[in-house]
């Protein structure tokens, strides 16, 4: 009897350690495979058998059989950005920095593969001179890809202070230890594409303000940074990003089109030659209406009107409620009254408060502006004192204010009773009135 419990005991004792032998290597397995796939443990490290047969892990993200075939990596070298990019399918793996062809041996544009790869090469100069092997010597160093295209290859460097420059003979230098990782990651076969392209655009979100343009320098004086092509490059960007906006196709294309906003030409080709590499504000014009509006503010209604007035534009002319708001007429449009600094929109105080009749000085011992006896701050830019929307707004209480900061257009409008009549030439002598001899604050 005794025996047979202790069988019994010994046969429950070693059902469970192979249990628990089946639930680690399950839990593990995926965290092996993984750390394999991405470079932090290498493949030598690990025991034969931990891995079973129809799990990939080598030169791509740890897929299985089961799961169908990897996505294949893809090496994206753009040459005025001295970056090369891995792409594995359509997602990002990493981007590394590289040298490239100088102008006088400049690296080609189109698309290739590689077709071998070596450890330490040796070198062997096309001017002929000896070959130079493996070595601190060596310019190649400790790996090449060649590409399908002689004499051309991705490689390390012996001059690390070249990388971010064009100064190769047309291959592509990298950092050893960037070079050594795309090395282990890619295999034979893989595609490469060299493209040529000096201006990038990237946004947080769906608004002009937030978008920002980089800028790279023309290396083989190709052409490419012009003001009308970044204007088609944004009109392009915006008409698939925006909702709503559409290109005008039937106009010049070097134009925005209406439903997009307007580009300040010359802070534009100031940034294109500066060509500083880095993103920066696109240098927008913010679009002032100016104009009138019959009725009330207080039950107006948003029904995506396209100049996004809180207006319903379609009951307002077919109603003759007093307390439906109408936009009656734009008088002028102005595109230097207001400006963008950061995420903030600011607005020149004295022509638009003058133009609705505010009356506007200037206290030198406050050194500030007085609206209708109230002090203000803002900053000044250029001789001209600008304050934020907010601050217009609590100045300017008997007109409407609206911002569409998809089409940066900035509504100023004056609200006239619904009975009181209205004609157009006579508001626009009003608020155009200072502008022939305004005076900069």
């Amino acid at each position: 009897m005794r025996r047979r419990i202790s069988f019994g005991r010994a046969a429950l004792i070693c059902a469970l350690f192979l249990c628990v032998d089946v639930i680690l290597v399950s839990i593990m397995l995926p965290v092996v495979s993984s750390a394999i796939s991405s470079g932090v443990i290498p493949s030598s490290v690990i025991p034969s058998g931990v891995i079973p047969s129809g799990v990939i892990s080598v030169g791509s993200y740890e897929c299985t059989e089961r799961y169908g075939a990897p996505e294949p990596y893809c090496i994206k070298i753009n040459i005025p950005a001295f970056t090369l990019t891995l792409l594995s399918g359509k997602a990002l793996v990493k981007t590394y920095p590289i040298a490239v062809g100088k102008p006088a041996s400049p690296s080609r544009i189109g698309t290739c593969k590689v077709v071998e790869k070596a450890t330490y090469p040796t070198w062997y100069p096309p001017d002929g001179r000896p070959p130079v092997p493996p070595g601190p010597d060596n310019p190649i160093s400790c790996r090449w890809l060649g590409l399908s295209w002689s004499g051309y290859g991705i490689h390390g460097t012996n001059n690390p202070g070249s990388i971010g420059k064009a100064v190769t003979l047309g291959c592509i230098r990298m950092h050893d230890r960037d070079v050594i990782e795309l090395f282990d990651i890619v295999p034979v076969g893989t595609k490469v594409e060299f493209v040529y392209e000096t201006l990038e655009v990237s946004s947080d979100a769906w608004e002009p303000m937030e978008m920002r343009l980089t800028v790279y320098r023309d290396l083989y004086q190709i052409g490419t940074n012009t003001v009308e092509r970044v204007l088609e490059f944004l009109r392009t960007y915006l008409a698939q990003a925006m909702p709503g906006a559409k290109p005008d196709m039937t106009r010049d294309t070097t134009t925005i089109s209406p439903l997009i906003p307007d580009v300040d030409r010359h802070a534009l080709a100031a940034l294109l030659s500066a060509a500083r590499g880095e993103p920066e504000p696109v240098p927008w014009q913010v679009r002032v209406e100016l104009g009138v509006m019959a009725g009330s503010l207080r039950s107006s209604r948003g029904t995506g009107h396209r100049t996004d007035f809180d207006v319903d534009a379609i009951a307002c002319e077919s109603t003759a409620d007093s307390d439906c708001i109408e936009v009656v007429d734009i008088v002028c449009v102005e595109t230097g009254l207001a400006r963008i600094e950061g995420n903030e929109v600011l607005v020149a105080l004295r022509p638009v408060a003058e133009a609705f009749g505010y009356r506007v000085s200037w206290d030198e011992e406050w050194q500030a502006a007085i609206v209708n006896q109230h002090v203000v701050g803002g900053v000044v830019r250029e001789g001209r004192l600008y304050v934020t929307l907010d601050e217009l707004r609590h100045l300017l209480d008997e007109v409407a204010i609206t911002w569409d900061p998809q089409t940066l257009t900035l509504r100023i409008c004056t609200i006239l009773p619904a009975t009181q009549s209205y004609a157009p030439e006579s508001a626009k002598k009003e608020l155009t009135a200072e502008k022939g001899g305004e005076s900069r604050m």
